[in-house]
């Protein structure tokens, strides 16, 4: 009883001496006073703002009248109009209006579904901005996001999270996008990434100047696109890949306008051969890719037109259909292009036709059957 008696009496005076110019209540254990008043020190307590609005707990305060100035250290902070927590081992407040948190800073936006931690944080009150840098880690919980960064702004008075800044976001389907900045809207569940660098769940990377990726569709539409594709069974050698002027990217497909596709090996030259087509469809559930429109260029000049035309992707093992075309430039004038078909015929049988056009107006074809059987190969 006698401990309560003597915390009342400690929080009249403070309020009599007018020393919080009403910022402020202080309910703490033990309150220090030095220069006349101006300068506060309190201990093991809480403070709360005059409107009620901001609470903080800590194990230490200080705070001094003439600079209407407020640090508190190791505690946490509840800003109940802007829906936030902040845990903290350093805070400091400046006119009730710039809060600044450092050295392990940790927030709770209710409001957003956010969980924020950063080194350092800048609350400015007046604009309902926040400003975290230095190794920022964003779990978005409602849109299944995360985001790492060195400088991230919220901006909750007009719902958008920005970064001017390399980040790495990842999204539920555990796709990668590192982006040069990105501009995150909330209430369209949409974040615009530049310069970025993707890699999707079946390891395909992506390379992209401007992409949009709507979280509630969990689409991805972009411009200036190229998609190296994951070999897993094509020649060691060979690069897959596709590129093209815009892309679609939805649940297991991809659709890229005014594509491109070849599998030759990079070089500073133009590839020996290419498909171009009007619409290039990458299927990942059916493992196929499709055609619309499509030339086949050898050296940049076009040989053969199809209507529509398609291979299985470079992770298909054995499924029917044309394989990766070749081609083989040689020194003798035995130059020829082939597009390989191959027909499984049962789980142990398989043939594979494959046409050879010579650069001589000569024309191969190639036959190969296989069977394997439990005590012999044929």
């Amino acid at each position: 009883m006698k401990s309560k008696i003597l915390f009342l009496l400690m929080i009249y005076i403070l309020n009599i001496q007018g020393l919080l110019a009403e910022e402020y209540n202080f309910e703490v254990s033990k309150i220090e006073l030095k220069q006349k008043g101006n300068i506060v020190n309190a201990f093991g307590g809480q403070i709360i703002s005059k409107n009620n609005d901001l609470k903080i707990e800590g194990e230490r305060f200080i705070y001094i009248k003439d600079e209407n100035y407020l640090e508190a250290y190791n505690g946490t902070a509840y800003l109940k109009k802007e829906k936030i927590n902040i845990k903290f081992n350093l805070l400091k407040i400046k006119n009730n209006k710039i809060i600044k948190a450092s050295d392990g800073v940790k927030i709770d936006d209710k409001k957003n579904s956010l969980k924020i931690n950063a080194k350092t944080i800048v609350l400015d009150r007046s604009k309902n901005i926040i400003k975290a840098s230095d190794g920022v880690k964003i779990d978005d919980k409602k849109n299944s996001l995360k985001i790492n960064s060195e400088v991230i702004i919220l901006d909750r008075l007009n719902s958008t999270l920005s970064s001017p800044s390399k980040s790495i976001l990842t999204d539920r389907y555990s796709n990668l996008f590192q982006t040069k900045k990105f501009e995150y809207q909330f209430k369209k569940k949409e974040v615009k990434i530049f310069n970025a660098l993707i890699s999707d769940s079946d390891e395909n990377n992506f390379k992209i100047d401007i992409g949009n990726i709507n979280l509630k569709s969990s689409t991805l539409e972009g411009k200036n696109i190229l998609i190296n594709l994951n070999n897993n069974f094509l020649n060691p050698d060979n690069e897959p890949r596709l590129s093209g002027e815009k892309i679609i990217y939805t649940g297991n497909t991809t659709k890229i306008s005014n594509g491109i596709f070849t599998a030759c090996k990079k070089t500073d030259k133009c590839p020996p051969w290419e498909l171009t087509a009007d619409e290039i469809t990458h299927n990942r559930d059916k493992k196929n890719i499709t055609y619309k429109n499509v030339w086949l260029n050898i050296y940049d000049v076009p040989v053969v037109y199809f209507p529509k035309f398609f291979h299985p992707d470079p992770t298909v093992k054995r499924q029917s259909g044309f394989l990766m075309p070749t081609f083989k430039n040689s020194p003798n004038k035995n130059t020829f292009f082939s597009i390989p078909y191959y027909k499984v015929l049962s789980e142990n049988r398989d043939l594979t036709f494959t046409p050879r056009f010579y650069a001589k107006d000569q024309l191969l074809i190639q036959n190969e059957y296989r069977e394997v059987n439990k005590n012999s190969k044929k």
